[in-house]
């Protein structure tokens, strides 16, 4: 992959923003399933890049003015206003059962979420898109997490 400033070749995509379930917006440079210079989003719940059919000016106009809450409509549970507030900007919320599975899209608000620096939130849901990116779709299979020694997370 080429560093922004390498000649000649442009980046696969410029990340432009993240949620706090670790959703990334970025702008596609030709390495996202969707048109160059289209915004796109990496969704949590699919572990998938969906193209948003706006360039970043519109994008930028849609987070500030558009309905956020019908966007987020299937990732927002009750209560999910005040854990969002109470984060420090460098985190961002890990939630298990994983978005992805269906426990999680049966019962948000039963899901055990945690408090984790920006790093953990989207480095998990790049190894865990890459990890399935082969499991045939309706695959059953099991996710196990351990905890690192070294942080505990503040349960919510």
């Amino acid at each position: 992959m080429a560093a922004l400033g390498d000649a000649g070749e442009a980046p696969p995509h410029v990340v432009i923003a993240y949620d706090i379930l670790g959703g990334t917006f970025a702008v596609n440079g030709g390495g996202l399933p969707c048109d160059m210079g289209e915004v796109a989003y990496f969704a949590p719940d699919t572990l998938t890049w969906q193209g948003l059919g706006q360039g970043h000016s519109d994008f930028v106009n849609w987070a500030l003015t558009g309905n956020l809450p019908a966007f987020y409509a299937s990732l927002r549970w009750p209560g999910w206003e005040s854990e969002a507030e109470s984060l420090p900007l460098t985190c961002g919320l890990a939630v298990f059962p994983p978005l992805f599975s269906e426990e999680a899209l049966a019962d948000l608000a039963a899901t055990s979420r945690a408090e984790v620096p920006w790093d953990e939130v989207v480095g998990t849901q790049a190894e865990m898109a890459a990890q399935l990116r082969e499991v045939p779709d309706g695959s059953q299979f099991r996710v196990s997490v351990e905890p690192s020694e070294k942080r505990r997370w503040r349960r919510r």
